[in-house]
């Protein structure tokens, strides 16, 4: 299985870096693809080596995802506020400084994921009856709470009702979409136009500085503070269903300034993105609830048609594979 693992991995890494440099495409994205190619792909690979290739990719795309948004000020759903200081850093000349910065967070987000995932499986299931009948006033509470605390109340209550309406009529008329990538599939032109094509417009007529690094200007206390907000953001949205990394974004905003603490909410964004990766799969396991596109992928790995015959794929291990057919 540790075979099946690392091949996995090594394939996903190669999605989540073609998601993560890509504007649109997310690791939502290479799931979907990986899971429509399953029983393709099983004629060759262990199931093992699929389920680690989703993961794999969606943890990459979290440390990968600050590159476009740094020195193109792309964001993609997940970055879109933590773009506002990385490229301005880059407008400086220091946008390499602000992609370390980021990896860092993200490297600091993955020590402190391992306490916290312990931590879910141990009380998530306890907890998670009282959460699911009072989510709807939680959701609503979190909406009110950043809506009240953004600059513009007025305009982020219009942006929340539009953007509540485009979501709406997204999903409702899928139909009127090429599925892809199956009901999902819809998503990708959506957030591409959103996410991707304006600021590349946009971009395409801008001139970059010249890059300088000069090392982190980061103090040691900043780093465990970010590290540390960042994670617990990333474990509250990873355990409370309807909210993303973006609302973790919007609810760092509010306790580090993005604008006065550029470098620490930077930090701080990146842990929470890579938090939120690893605690959904402990969710996952714990009381075997979907968080993000990936996980809900995951779920549905194995239902495979039993009627395709397959040859027994290379890479899987002695006793590992199931019989496809009727068995005597």
């Amino acid at each position: 299985m540790l075979f099946s693992i690392c091949c996995g991995a090594v394939i996903g890494i190669g999605c989540g870096v073609i998601s993560g440099l890509v504007p649109g495409i997310h690791a939502n994205t290479m799931a979907g693809v990986l899971l429509s190619l399953q029983a393709l792909l099983l004629a060759w690979f262990d199931p093992v080596v699929i389920a680690s290739a989703m993961f794999a990719a969606l943890v990459t795309h979290t440390f990968i995802d600050c590159v476009p948004g740094t020195f193109l000020g792309i964001p993609d759903a997940d970055t879109s506020l933590a773009v506002l200081p990385a490229h301005s850093l880059c407008l400086e000349g220091r946008g390499e400084e602000a992609v370390r910065i980021s990896a860092l967070g993200s490297a600091a987000g993955v020590a402190l994921s391992l306490p916290l995932a312990l931590a879910f499986v141990l009380v998530l299931p306890a907890l998670q009856p009282g959460i699911d009948w009072g989510i709807g006033l939680i959701i609503l509470a979190v909406a009110g709470y950043l809506i009240v605390v953004s600059e513009s109340p007025e305009w982020a209550l219009a942006v929340f009702g539009v953007s509540g309406a485009l979501g709406l009529f997204s999903l409702r008329y899928s139909f009127l979409a090429w599925q892809v990538g199956g009901e999902s599939g819809v998503l990708m032109p959506l957030l591409s136009g959103l996410f991707g094509i304006a600021v590349l417009l946009r971009a395409s007529h801008g001139v970059m500085p010249a890059q300088h690094f000069a090392g982190i200007d980061l103090l040691p206390g900043a780093v465990r503070r970010g590290s540390v907000l960042g994670s617990i953001a990333g474990a509250l949205v990873g355990w409370l269903p309807g909210l993303s990394n973006a609302t973790a974004n919007a609810l760092l905003t509010s306790v580090i300034g993005y604008d006065t603490n550029p470098r620490e909410y930077i930090l701080a964004t990146s842990a929470a993105n890579t938090v939120n990766a690893f605690l959904g799969l402990a969710a996952l396991y714990a009381i075997s609830r979907t968080r993000n596109g990936v996980m809900v992928a995951l779920a549905a790995a194995e239902e495979v048609p039993p009627a395709t015959a397959r040859p027994r794929p290379p890479f899987c291990l002695p006793g590992r594979w199931p019989r496809s057919g009727p068995t005597s």
